[in-house]
């Protein structure tokens, strides 16, 4: 699988990710991002309304967006950005990246905008991220509990069941989600499911 970062050398942010992401849907102003954000990524990453206005322009500078502006009567023009060329390449790079494990939000961002990606890139990180939770599991089975006697012997297995159970569900959660995606792989290979990567705006 593909090991590029974008189209320009310096990696993105995960919030001026997530902008591309919401920009993948079709050209939208700064004030619509803004309120999908809010509906959508913001149960996993939170790019509030002050930071996507911020990452625009940086997007914009990088040629990972363009804009056209729209004159309004009464109003302000309004401003509609969508992604280039650039800016798809630069996104569908980062969501089939399997270079290095990821954190368990930023694995949920790139399966968020998942219909963009390879099914089978996707399917590698989160198989990576089920093992990163097997060993976080034997490690913390491994610890054992601690004689309640001790001072400090309850409120550490407290913690450790926490992690232990946090651990188990990641995983079951990891197999449902392989299972689907295998699905999904497959799917596509034989070509019973049509190309979900068609951009709207390309």
């Amino acid at each position: 699988m593909t090991n590029l970062a974008t189209t320009n050398s310096q990696r993105l942010t995960e919030a001026e990710y997530a902008v591309l992401g919401l920009l993948a849907d079709g050209q939208s102003s700064g004030y619509d991002l803004s309120k999908r954000a809010e509906d959508s990524v913001d149960l996993i990453l939170a790019p509030t309304k002050s930071r996507i206005y911020a990452v625009l322009p940086r997007l914009l500078n990088r040629g990972l967006v363009s804009h056209r502006d729209i004159a309004q009567k009464r109003r302000p023009d309004k401003r509609l950005y969508r992604l280039t060329k650039a800016g798809r390449t630069a996104l569908e790079a980062w969501l089939n990246d399997t270079s290095k494990p990821l954190h368990r939000d930023l694995l949920l961002l790139k399966l968020f905008f998942g219909r963009y990606a390879d099914p089978n890139a996707l399917l590698q990180q989160v198989q990576v991220f089920r093992d990163e939770k097997k060993r976080e599991l034997e490690f913390l089975a491994d610890r054992g509990q601690e004689n309640l006697a001790h001072p400090a012997g309850a409120f550490r297995n407290l913690t450790v069941a926490l992690g232990i159970d946090f651990a188990r569900t990641s995983i079951a959660w990891a197999d449902r989600t392989i299972a689907t995606l295998g699905e999904l792989a497959k799917l596509e290979d034989d070509g019973s499911r049509p190309d979900p990567r068609r951009f709207p705006d390309a």
